[in-house]
């Protein structure tokens, strides 16, 4: 079995389980929100992770603040 970590290396590609080792890129922050449900927010650029186009897009880190796509 093989393992790999999530990265999200900048914010124009979406997060991809493919490194072999966890860095800055592959670390991110649990954020509690206000109302109970939680977000990410990526390491490498501080950037929340968003489910684009209504979560049929793949995940991506690419915005700078929690919204309604950005929390589980």
């Amino acid at each position: 079995v093989l393992f790999r970590s999530v990265d999200a290396a900048n914010s124009s590609t979406s997060l991809i389980a493919n490194a072999t080792s966890i860095g800055t890129a592959e670390t991110f922050d649990l954020i509690e929100n206000a109302d109970g449900s939680i977000g990410f927010r990526a390491h490498a650029d501080g950037d929340y992770v968003t489910a684009e186009d209504g979560g049929a897009e793949p995940l991506i880190a690419n915005r700078n603040a929690v919204g309604q796509l950005r929390q589980l």
